[in-house]
């Protein structure tokens, strides 16, 4: 029979522990952070927390930095078009709001 694995690593405060849940068998832990962009980000509020869980993901080991770092770019390229709209589109007087018309 195998032996499992007990290798001792530190934490972040330098405390020395054993791995975590999942770790010694090669799970990741489940992503928190997948709801929420499934769910949809329609304000800032669904941003801030879908992001906030994407950085608790990173930090559990639940998702890569590489793959993390793909949707920070896609998370920011949002944020730019959300901010062209904002400066730059017309407001419709009808429905009262913002839009932002890209003509190529």
């Amino acid at each position: 029979m195998a032996k499992a694995n007990t290798k001792r690593t530190k934490d972040l405060n330098g405390n020395a522990n054993k791995f975590g849940k999942g770790e010694a068998t090669g799970q990741r832990p489940k992503s928190k952070s997948l709801g929420f962009f499934l769910a949809g980000v329609k304000d800032y509020k669904d941003f801030n927390r879908a992001f906030s869980a994407l950085l608790g993901d990173v930090a559990s080991g639940a998702i890569v930095p590489t793959k993390c770092n793909s949707i920070c770019n896609v998370g920011a390229k949002m944020l730019r078009a959300t901010e062209m709209a904002y400066r730059l589109g017309m407001i419709d007087k009808k429905t009262k709001q913002q839009t932002l018309t890209l003509v190529t």
